[in-house]
């Protein structure tokens, strides 16, 4: 997925939750390409790299735990599916 902006490490993005709820997050590792000894991970690796995934920490301030820590999370510019991410909406 072909993005004007990339993301990086410590960047504000938004989580959408299972439940489709939107919260702030804060991205902690971005998959870039890298080569990888076994065929399976490597090829699970490619998958995530071209997803633009990242794994990311989400702030819920109303659940017992408030910050989750959620990998492999992929980029949907339209921030409708659920277990993605994308840009804050411009306000």
């Amino acid at each position: 997925m072909t993005q004007t902006q990339k993301p990086s490490i410590s960047r504000d993005v938004h989580y959408v939750g299972l439940n489709g709820r939107h919260v702030a997050a804060k991205v902690s590792y971005v998959y870039e390409p890298k080569t990888k000894e076994d065929s399976t991970e490597q090829q699970r690796w490619d998958s995530l790299v071209e997803q633009d995934c990242v794994d990311v920490h989400a702030f819920y301030l109303d659940y017992d735990k408030p910050v989750n820590y959620i990998e492999s999370v992929p980029y949907d510019p339209e921030g409708k599916k659920p277990h993605s991410w994308h840009w804050p909406e411009r306000v």
